[in-house]
């Protein structure tokens, strides 16, 4: 998993170690919904449509 900028910048810092920052963005991507999911429930895509919303997002 990559670590952002800010994430960097926060190890750099002394803040926080790596290891809190690979946790909070693996919390962060958890938490986030899918685009495939917010077009769906905003009938903007059928349910044969996500899955290539999904792959799309996954592999641009």
């Amino acid at each position: 998993m990559e670590i952002n900028r800010f994430g960097q910048f926060l190890i750099n810092s002394g803040v926080v170690d790596e290891d809190a920052v690979l946790d909070a963005l693996t919390v962060q991507r958890r938490k986030r919904p899918h685009i495939g999911q917010i077009a769906f429930r905003r009938k903007m895509f059928t349910l044969r449509q996500v899955p290539d919303v999904l792959t799309t997002e996954r592999y641009p």
